[in-house]
């Protein structure tokens, strides 16, 4: 039997598993599955390499669903409820660049069956790329489109600031981190509930035929959007989370910050958003009702953490996130608190700072409790939706609202967030790298 053949049979063999009720019955299947195949393959060859198949042997070389095979028994959880997630999907092993030919590559990838790479006929993985360059002070960093058949197109971009092609040499190296595969970075709670973590993988992995050296790589640069000039405005108030915070903090302009910790939720909005959204907007007015005043709001990484069991209740909400793939309760809490805000104060200006990336990698493993519950919905995926769902919010219904976008910005600065965390930057202006903070501030506003 060919590689194209054991890898058709491999992948038959796991599609039936979906089928199990248990690990136990996940094995029973695999005895089944297998010597039926075996007696129905009538080359010498064939019965052989099958035969080969032991119960134990399948489910290690098959550690599927982000390792969530090989701890159904210990977890008491199926596979086949894992929605959003493939439940016939073999965690990636490598990837190959197939294709250089465009501006973008195509990179496949692949699976690892008893010692031979086989490619993966599934999406799902969700990894951070980057080419690092000795010469260069960014990285280049892909971002990758899921083609759903294992295959992925990867296009370079830069926060250098001007267009430009990056020629690899020796001292180039390309980085993959595969943050999650088979779709368990974009599952929705509470599919992981009964999961000690989020599935993700966080490691490194071999990207094959990359190393073309001489070989020129076309980037794309970021979209620098219009900047709101303070200037002016008379007094500027920041209102959100501990991102807002970071994104506020240490300026020597005088500004206000009001913090809020709890997701935008249906059940939330009217509580922790628009009452002292409110009363921050009536103390700025208190003094001069014609005072020129701009309140910037953002509201989106509290609810991409919460895992559904809302067991911090009253911070957390009863409504979001529980099932909610595209984040569809959220959205509807924004629109209305939009709609409260633009209309009671019409001569206020507003800004809305976009979600930021959310870096899974960065906080490489889990060792308490705490930890693995706040990241176990934490994915770029998950993000992006966020991201895009506010964006496009704001564009249909509220264009008086300036759109601060640095959803990009954030993403290509992985290395810059803090280690154990993945969403909060390195901002203390004391470390040898860029501050992605000035970086962001500058990126949104023309300084007076």
């Amino acid at each position: 039997m060919d590689a194209r053949g054991v890898n058709a049979v491999f992948d038959r063999c796991l599609q039936l598993r979906a089928q199990c009720k248990s690990a136990h019955g996940l094995r029973n299947t695999a005895r089944f599955v297998l010597l039926s195949v075996a007696i129905f393959s009538t080359g010498v060859g064939k019965f052989t390499l099958l035969s080969s198949f032991k119960s134990g042997a399948f489910r290690e070389v098959q550690t599927c669903d982000g390792g969530a095979c090989k701890d159904l028994q210990a977890e008491g959880t199926q596979a086949s409820i894992i929605q959003g997630a493939y439940t016939s999907c073999v965690n990636t092993n490598s990837y190959e660049v197939i294709d250089r030919s465009s501006k973008s590559w195509t990179m496949q990838s692949l699976k690892s069956v008893y010692g031979q790479l086989l490619p993966k006929q599934l999406g799902g993985d969700e990894f951070y790329m980057t080419i690092v360059c000795q010469e260069q002070q960014h990285p280049l960093v892909a971002h990758a489109v899921d083609m759903r058949d294992g295959r992925y197109s990867v296009e370079f971009h830069t926060n250098m600031g001007a267009n430009t092609a990056i020629i690899l040499q020796s001292s180039c190296r390309v980085v993959l981190t595969l943050q999650y595969t088979c779709g368990f970075g974009s599952s929705p709670p509470p599919l992981k509930a009964n999961f000690s973590d989020g599935r993700y993988i966080n490691k490194e992995l071999l990207v094959n035929s990359a190393y073309a050296l001489g070989y020129r790589i076309p980037t794309t640069e970021e979209f620098q959007p219009k900047r709101l000039n303070l200037a002016s405005f008379d007094s500027l108030h920041f209102i959100g989370d501990s991102l807002m915070h970071q994104f506020v903090s240490g300026r020597t302009l005088n500004v206000a910050y009001t913090r809020i910790q709890a997701p935008l939720a249906t059940d939330t909005v009217q509580r922790y958003f628009h009452v002292p959204i409110q009363n921050a907007i009536r103390a700025e007015l208190k003094n001069n009702t014609q005072s020129r005043v701009l309140i910037i709001l953002n509201s989106g990484m509290w609810d991409l953490l919460e895992d559904g069991t809302n067991s911090s209740h009253p911070y957390m909400s009863l409504a979001c996130c529980r099932s909610d793939h595209w984040f569809k309760d959220h959205v509807t809490a924004l629109d209305g608190l939009l709609n409260q805000l633009t209309s009671e104060f019409r001569h206020v200006k507003f800004a809305w700072k976009s979600m930021t990336a959310a870096h899974v990698h960065r906080i490489g493993s889990c060792k308490d409790v705490s930890c693995r519950k706040r990241s176990k919905y934490m994915s770029n995926s998950r993000a992006f939706r966020i991201f895009e769902s506010q964006r496009k919010l704001l564009a249909e219904k509220y264009a008086s609202v300036h759109f601060i976008n640095l959803y990009n910005l954030t993403f290509n600065s992985a290395h810059l967030t803090r280690e154990k965390d993945g969403r909060h930057y390195v901002c203390d202006r004391l470390s040898k790298q860029r501050d992605i903070c000035d970086e962001m501030w500058s990126h949104s506003f023309l300084l007076a």
